[in-house]
Parts: C-alpha cells; sequence; structure tokens
C-alpha cells in the first residue's frame, strides 16, 4: 500500500528515491547513498522485530534522509536560520495533512553515521506506542524523574538543569535512551548494554519492553 504523501513529498522535497517498510516511507534526493536507504530499513524492521504491531501503526508516515550539504529545515521548505538541526520530527497532527514527519542527517563528521536515524525512529516510536498503550507515558515520565532525582545524565541536554526550552524534556530522554539501547561500545556513552541498564534501569527497562535487543547498523 502506497503511504498518502509520497506525492507530495515529491513535489515540496524533490524527493527522487524513495523505499517502503511496511506502510511507512522512507525518502530523500538523488544525493542519498542508497545504501543508507537499506540501512535504515534494516534498523527500522530489527528495532520493531518484538512488537511487530509498532510498525503497523507507523501506516503513513515518512522518514526523509537528508544527504551531506543538504539542509533538514530547507527540505521541508523551512527558514534556513534554524538549518543547523541535525533531525527533525514533526508528530502527528491533523492540521498537517499526514500522520508523522521525521529527517536526519546520515552522516556524523563525515563519516556515514545512523545515529540521528535512531533517534528520530525513537521519536516515531514513542509517538505510536504512547497511543498503544495508556501507562507508557506515565512510566516514562516516572523514570525520567527518578533519573533526574538521582542526579543521572547532568552532562546531557535533556536533563532538567540543561533543558532550555518550554516543551518537555521526556520526549528527548526517550529517543536519546533508544538510541544509546542500540549504540554501545567504543566512543559511545557505555561500552555495554548492560553498563546502560544498570546506569538507568528506569529506562532500560520500559526500552526492552518494547523494543528488539538485536544489534542494528551503525552505518551504511
Amino acid at each position: 500500500m502506497r503511504t498518502p504523501n509520497v506525492s507530495e513529498a515529491k513535489e515540496k522535497i524533490q524527493v527522487i528515491k524513495y523505499l517502503d517498510v511496511g506502510e511507512m516511507t522512507i525518502t530523500g534526493s538523488g544525493k542519498v547513498n542508497n545504501k543508507a536507504f537499506y540501512a535504515a530499513k534494516e534498523i527500522v524492521l530489527t528495532i520493531t522485530a518484538k512488537r511487530p504491531e509498532i510498525l503497523s501503526k507507523l501506516s503513513g508516515y515518512e522518514f526523509i534522509l537528508i544527504a551531506p550539504g543538504e539542509s533538514i529545515t530547507a527540505s521541508l521548505g523551512w527558514e534556513e536560520s534554524k538549518s543547523r538541526l541535525a533531525g527533525l520530527a514533526l508528530t502527528p497532527q491533523e492540521s498537517l495533512g499526514f500522520p508523522g514527519r521525521f529527517a536526519s542527517y546520515i552522516e556524523k563528521k563525515k563519516k556515514p553515521s545512523m545515529d540521528t536515524f535512531v533517534h528520530e525512529f525513537g521519536h516515531a516510536v514513542h509517538s505510536v506506542v504512547s497511543k498503544m498503550d495508556p501507562e507508557f507515558n506515565p512510566l516514562l515520565n516516572r523514570a525520567y524523574k527518578q533519573a533526574m532525582a538521582l542526579g543521572l545524565w547532568r552532562d546531557k541536554y535533556f536533563s532538567v538543569d540543561n533543558w532550555k526550552l518550554e516543551s518537555s524534556p521526556v520526549d528527548e530522554y526517550w529517543a536519546e535512551g533508544v538510541r544509546m539501547w542500540y549504540y554501545v561500545g567504543k566512543n559511545q556513552e557505555f561500552k555495554t548494554r548492560d553498563a546502560f541498564k544498570k546506569y538507568d534501569p528506569g529506562i532500560t527497562d520500559l526500552i526492552g519492553l518494547w523494543l528488539s535487543a538485536e544489534e542494528i547498523p551503525r552505518g551504511y
């Protein structure tokens, strides 16, 4: 089944490549390496393997891959002044005419990287799981409050002391948690997943309840 916003996306952001994963779509310009599309597909399928109903609920969602030299906000028709973003999540809004749209760079420090894609996909998972389970957000908020009370994540932008935006930092706590769940080892926050679990059992218990523990691609 075709996602309803693909034609619109092609017209507005000059998409010429796209790959369907279930009933959601991964899109990008001609500058995006084909390997990045297949890495993104593998990531989506692996993360949702434990709870396939998550992928079903992502029907109509679009994930835009942004190549080096391209601007996330320009691709969406926004002002260039906001183009330093590494990723962007537009959560479901009826007025926007689509279920959810997410964009991410696929390069980090001039090397292929799916870090930001995983973070943004974490936001997408949050948007659908919170509707599937009314207890999800209360549990997530409780985990965040416990982590802050224990003084965890003081160096992270989503910590209560560092957060500068009006919106809640809990969404970022979850999305970064998803990224750290999959990316452990050298040059990461934790050398092992067990170390992450020991550091913050609140968020890791919740992630483990919904998402696969299998490895995913780091690059492409």
